[in-house]
């Protein structure tokens, strides 16, 4: 099995994070415009934001078999995880690889966006947490990226991508990607 792979942004990746638009869909769905008023007021929370970000993401070729309650993702020796929803099975079924990966913002974006609450601030707070969703979505296909340009070849095929959301302690995303019948799709849950 292949180590995992953990990748850490450098500052200039991380200002490549900040999106107004994508911001701007999660507030306001994408059909008004922001006014220069409130462009200025994310602009200002995105300085605050940014300095804030410390983005990273990992991911790691897993073995898949089919157990008693689903699919067993095998990590490393006697390390799996069971994968028993009834969608990632039909996805994964007959499946032998995959990828899993994860990555966070880092938890200085909620500690911020907390603050900026807690003293008053909160359309700064809003316009924060929108630009902090947004940071993920384009971390996630950052992820989603290296992994075909690296694991294509590994893994001897096209690829097939699943992502869900998780929020442990800060934003993040599940990743899984596998092997299959020389298609390749993509799969995203809504929140």
């Amino acid at each position: 099995m292949e180590p995992g792979k953990l990748v850490w942004l450098t500052n200039e990746e991380t200002g490549e994070l900040i999106d107004y638009f994508g911001a701007a869909e999660f507030l306001m769905g994408g059909d008004e415009p922001l006014s220069a008023d409130m462009l200025e007021e994310m602009r200002e929370a995105a300085k605050m934001l940014v300095i804030n970000l410390k983005p990273r993401y990992m991911f790691k070729p897993v073995g898949l078999s089919l157990g008693q309650g689903g699919i067993s993702a095998e990590f490393s020796a006697g390390r799996s995880l069971m994968l028993s929803g009834k969608s990632i099975q039909e996805h994964l079924f007959g499946a032998g690889e995959a990828v899993a990966g994860c990555l966070t913002i880092g938890e200085g974006a909620d500690h911020l966006i907390s603050m900026l609450q807690h003293d008053g601030y909160m359309l700064k707070a809003l316009f924060a947490d929108a630009l902090a969703n947004a940071a993920v979505e384009r971390l996630r296909v950052k992820l989603e990226q290296d992994v075909k340009k690296r694991l294509v070849f590994l893994l001897g095929g096209c690829l097939v991508l699943a992502t869900g959301i998780c929020r442990l302690i800060c934003s993040g995303i599940f990743f899984c990607a596998w092997v299959r019948r020389r298609s390749w799709g993509l799969l995203q849950p809504k929140k």
